[in-house]
């Protein structure tokens, strides 16, 4: 095929050049009457009911559902590290990750509570000892080794919260405190907020729905948290709160703060695990 074209440059008559110039004209494309099938490779994660003790290479995808840095009470200069309760897509199951001090610093600005991660290869051991902050067979310890990344997909299906709570007269009528190895949940209305002690701390109440009554001493950031609560909110607000431990004081057992303790108020959208 031929076409004519003008030259951008003029010759010294002033008048533009023509020339014949030979064009390839693309052969016309074919028609595709049938849709195309096309194989898109979608990566594989492991659900927590799947993890065990047998290998390392797992690859999962959760939620961060809490996070809290363990460190001793007495002196909170003693860490033990970084740890969280991972929550995967079934949400049947909540696992305990941890984090020993010596490498914390690669992961803890990587990581946010709430958000989805894929974290690839870890230890995976049964679990052992008496700081269990939830019932679970196995216990995660991320490693050098370990690879975590955000999730680049919209975690719709992840619920953000599961609880597994104590009743408060299971809890009046132990006579065992071994059955308390695990760090307990409990949920009840704010019925009253106490002022703050001298010695830092203050005290609630919170009441379940049969009319039973806790009163839990709460210290720091989740003592100082309800200072503002008036008597009119109190009745208004319903209260989990998280990783306490039973400890003989006396002759008498009483409920105690951990690390791991948190206050929740109102908190909408929460699984329950019985």
């Amino acid at each position: 095929m031929y076409l004519m074209s003008k030259i951008d440059h003029t010759n010294r008559f002033g008048r533009g050049n023509w020339a014949l110039i030979r064009c390839a004209v693309p052969p016309e494309l074919p028609k595709f009457d049938d849709p195309v099938e096309i194989n898109i490779m979608t990566e594989k994660f492991n659900f927590f009911d799947e993890v065990n003790d047998k290998s390392n290479s797992w690859k999962v995808r959760a939620r961060i559902s809490r996070m809290w840095e363990a460190v001793n009470l007495q002196d909170k200069t003693q860490s033990y590290g970084l740890h969280m309760l991972l929550l995967d897509e079934k949400s049947n199951q909540i696992h305990h990750a941890k984090i020993s001090p010596g490498i914390q610093h690669k992961f803890e600005k990587k990581l946010i509570e709430g958000d989805i991660f894929v974290i690839d290869k870890f230890e995976v051991k049964e679990t052992t000892g008496r700081y269990r902050p939830v019932r679970s067979k196995y216990t995660i310890s991320l490693t050098k080794d370990t690879i975590v990344s955000p999730s680049k997909e919209i975690g719709t299906t992840f619920i953000k919260y599961n609880f597994s709570f104590v009743e408060f007269e299971d809890l009046m009528k132990t006579k065992d405190i071994s059955v308390f190895h695990t760090k307990v949940n409990f949920i009840g209305k704010l019925i009253r907020v106490g002022p703050k002690k001298p010695q830092g701390f203050r005290e609630i109440i919170i009441q379940n729905e049969r009319g039973s009554e806790l009163t839990i001493a709460l210290w720091g950031d989740n003592s100082d948290r309800l200072s503002n609560i008036s008597n009119q909110e109190e009745d208004m607000m319903l209260c989990i709160i998280t990783s306490l431990y039973l400890k003989m004081i006396g002759k008498e057992y009483k409920l105690c703060l951990t690390s791991a303790t948190k206050l929740y108020l109102n908190l909408e959208h929460f699984g329950h695990v019985d």
